[in-house]
């Protein structure tokens, strides 16, 4: 995930076999922001302008396991 911190995107890159099915990004307080399913993709970018500055979590679920990263938006 990149970059950290970030303004106003973030890009998921994995590696050609890695299956990336969802990403889930919360707020520091547990509320989840952003949603997205079925990626499917080597790089995914998300827009992440629209959140305020802080700390943020992101829940990615790759080939069924799940990684948790913390985010700061600037």
């Amino acid at each position: 995930m990149f970059p950290n911190p970030a303004k106003s995107n973030i890009s998921v890159l994995l590696s050609n076999s890695a299956n990336l099915q969802k990403i889930d990004i919360y707020s520091i307080l547990g509320d989840k922001i952003i949603s997205q399913k079925n990626l499917n993709q080597v790089k995914t970018t998300i827009d992440v302008s629209h959140l305020s500055s802080g700390i943020y979590f992101i829940r990615a679920k790759v080939d069924d396991k799940i990684m948790t990263k913390k985010l700061i938006i600037r």
